[in-house]
């Protein structure tokens, strides 16, 4: 609407108008129901929207550059897309308990915003809606959300707690990459759906754990797993060990399941597994060696998964960690790297032996 107008302190409406109305130097609807939008330069530090307003209309405090602290009127029942995002300045924020939703992207790139309380009566909580929020160390989950939209939390690099409530159905895909500071995750019994990618580059997690209740998830040993036991779909980014020994039993590997693994040089896969998803070993930027005794088409899976074998069993990618970063780079671009004799050389059709 005023996109760019980054001088802008001050909006007044002709009262005549049927559409719009002004207050406070910003712009409303003309039932005073909606705050559409509050001037990028709004000369203040708190604002308090007043009573009466229902909605937060999408982007209206976006790139507000001064304001602090906000305060909602208890009318307030909705929050729009991106209605504070980019507010780099804002370090608090009063949410009433009428307010059902957050839209998606509603504190993207609220890098100041450290603490945020999120009333009970919210029952989702949209994609991206604190995406980039650097500052944020906490989050509870209030009961009554349900779902966590995808990278709802990306990159959040200061969160160090997360408590999800018992009525979260499903986190969605990324929803919480990059959260560099996250320790330890517990997912409750009433998730039934985790999406990709949804604590990837978390490099300091180290523990994820379920509820035993749970119907279609399972934990051991940090790591998660299918209820059943039998497909290992992620081991924490964080992991301490140098060594990791897939557990007899497990006959799937999931995508990208040990992905940012850095501390890890060495993996051990029983003949039990038989599927290996994509990317299993991504940014292992320590992998020196995998183990297998696995045979015949499972044993030909994971070499086209990741080729380089030797006779004896063992997948030796590199000696140096930088050959690795540059074939999963290639990887993500072509599908697939090889690595042979030696260092990795481009030629046609892909990564090919330097003879």
């Amino acid at each position: 609407m005023f996109s760019w107008c980054k001088s802008l302190t001050r909006i007044s409406v002709d009262e005549r108008s049927t559409t719009y109305a002004s207050a406070g130097g910003c712009l409303y609807t003309k039932d005073m129901k909606t705050l559409v939008f509050v001037p990028f330069a709004y000369q203040g530090r708190a604002f308090e929207v007043i009573d009466g307003v229902t909605s937060i209309g999408e982007k209206a405090f976006a790139s507000c550059k001064s304001i602090r602290s906000i305060v909602l009127s208890d009318s307030v029942t909705s929050i729009g897309e991106y209605a504070f995002s980019t507010c780099h300045d804002l370090q608090s924020i009063s949410i009433p308990s009428s307010v059902t939703s957050i839209g998606k992207g509603a504190f993207a790139g609220c890098e100041s915003l450290q603490f945020i309380i999120l009333p009970d009566g919210v029952t989702s909580i949209g994609n991206r809606a604190f995406y980039r929020c650097h500052s944020l160390q906490s989050i509870t989950i209030p009961p009554g959300v349900e779902s966590i939209g995808e990278k709802a939390f990306e990159d959040c690099k200061s969160l160090r707690s997360i408590v999800l409530s018992d009525s979260v159905t499903s986190i969605g895909e990324y929803a919480f990459w990059a959260c560099h500071d996250l320790q330890s995750i517990s997912i409750p019994s009433s998730v039934t759906t985790i999406g990709e990618g949804a604590f990837a580059g978390c490099e300091s997690l180290r523990q994820i754990s379920v509820d035993e209740r749970s119907a279609t998830y399972a934990s051991a040993g940090g790591c998660l797993y299918t209820k059943d036991m039998k497909t290992l779909l992620r081991v924490p980014p964080g992991y301490e060990g140098e060594a990791f020994e897939v557990t007899k039993g497990i006959t799937s590997i999931g995508d990208r399941a040990f992905y940012g693994c850095h501390s890890l040089q060495s993996i051990i896969i029983p003949s039990s597994v038989t599927t290996i998803g994509e990317e299993v070993f991504s940014d292992c930027k320590s992998l020196k060696t995998v183990k297998t005794s696995l045979k015949g088409p499972a044993r030909e899976m994971l070499r086209k998964k990741v080729q380089g074998w030797r006779t004896d069993g063992s997948y030796y990618p590199t000696a140096e960690a930088a050959d690795i970063e540059t074939c999963v780079e290639l990887w993500k671009r072509i599908g697939g790297f090889r690595y042979l004799n030696g260092r990795p050389s481009w030629g046609q059709g892909g990564w090919v032996a330097r003879r």
